[in-house]
Parts: structure tokens; C-alpha cells; sequence
């Protein structure tokens, strides 16, 4: 039997074999079995990894378990703002994963000990945040200008439809009042496809 684990000893192991436990893990396979199976392989036969005990793997499935709520917790979090955003503009799904992308950093900063929170790469999240924050404020100063945009377009839509149908009457509706009117409801029905999604 191989050595008693210590707390990062499946942090150790090869990527390939944390994957084979998470597999056995998500399988349900017992704790005692998964024991067993490490301990009786020849790396730890021969000294090249570490063995384990139940309460190696009970820590690693808590952990395990943990890494894979966040997973799911994530993706239910992109999946609600994918909803809610399936209609709007690719800026909105900016919007949604630098507010994503915000939370989960917070998230990591209010579970970090003191001794991570003076650590450089906390460092380097905090000015992440702070970027991504600069870019929400970007994006919705674009959404702002993209409103002012659509809404002169509209105008010049309706200007331009009342200029043409002036213009036209002027022109046709004396002499020729059928083909006016027929004239006018093309017009109308082409200004009305005339628009921005937004």
C-alpha cells in the first residue's frame, strides 16, 4: 500500500489520473475503491506518486464537489444572461460578461485569506476589475450614442417621407389621383422597413 496522502497529494498526480477520479467521483464509485485503485498502481508502487487514504479522497471529492457547483453555477448564470440577452445587440452580451466576469472575481476576493489578498496576482484581479468596469461604462456610453443614432435615422426616415409624399402631391395629385395614392402606399410600406434593430 502506498503512502498516506497529505492535503495537496491529488494535486500532485498527473492530469490524466485527476481526471480518471473525477470521472470515478462523478460515477459515485466508493471512496474505498478509489483508495484502492490508486494505492495499487505501480507509480505508487514504485515510489513515483504519493498513495492515498479515504479521507485524501474525501477531502479531493469535497473539493471536487465544490469546483463542480461553481461550474454549475457559472454556466446557469450564462445561460440566464444568454436568455436575456438572445434579442439585443452583441453589446449587451459584452455587457453581461463583464458583469459575469465582475462577480465571479468578487466572489474569489471574499473567500481569499488575508495572506492571497496582498499577494501580487490579487493585485492583478482588482486592476482586472477596474478594466472591466472602464469597458461596461464604454459599452453602455456606445448603447447611448447607437439610441441617439436610430432615433436620428427615425427622424430622417419620417422627413424624408413627408418631403417625398409633398413632393408627389405637388406633382401628381391633380392629374393623375389614382396612381398618387397607389405611389403613396408603396412609399409608406418601403419608409416602414426602413429601420434599425436595436
Amino acid at each position: 500500500m502506498g503512502k498516506r496522502g497529505t492535503r495537496h497529494t491529488f494535486e500532485t498526480y498527473p492530469e490524466e489520473l485527476q481526471q480518471a477520479i473525477d470521472v470515478k467521483l462523478k460515477k459515485g464509485i466508493p471512496y474505498k475503491d478509489i483508495v484502492n485503485w490508486i494505492n495499487n498502481m505501480e507509480e505508487v508502487k514504485e515510489g513515483e506518486i504519493k498513495g492515498t487514504s479515504i479521507a485524501g479522497v474525501h477531502r479531493y471529492a469535497k473539493n471536487f464537489k465544490e469546483r463542480l457547483e461553481h461550474s454549475k453555477k457559472i454556466r446557469e448564470q450564462v445561460k440566464a444572461v444568454l436568455q436575456e440577452t438572445k434579442d439585443n445587440p452583441d453589446t449587451d452580451m459584452v455587457e453581461a460578461a463583464n458583469k459575469i466576469a465582475i462577480e465571479m472575481v468578487v466572489e474569489r476576493l471574499m473567500n481569499a485569506n488575508m495572506g492571497e489578498l496582498e499577494s501580487e496576482s490579487v493585485l492583478d484581479v482588482i486592476g482586472a476589475v477596474t478594466k472591466l468596469q472602464r469597458s461596461a461604462v464604454g459599452n453602455e456610453k456606445l448603447k447611448i450614442q447607437f439610441m441617439k443614432y436610430k432615433a436620428d435615422i427615425e427622424n430622417k426616415r419620417k422627413k424624408a417621407l413627408e418631403e417625398f409624399t409633398t413632393r408627389l402631391y405637388d406633382e401628381l395629385e391633380s392629374k393623375y389621383p389614382e396612381l398618387y395614392q397607389k405611389l403613396i402606399i408603396i412609399a409608406s410600406e418601403t419608409f416602414e422597413k426602413i429601420e434599425l434593430e436595436m
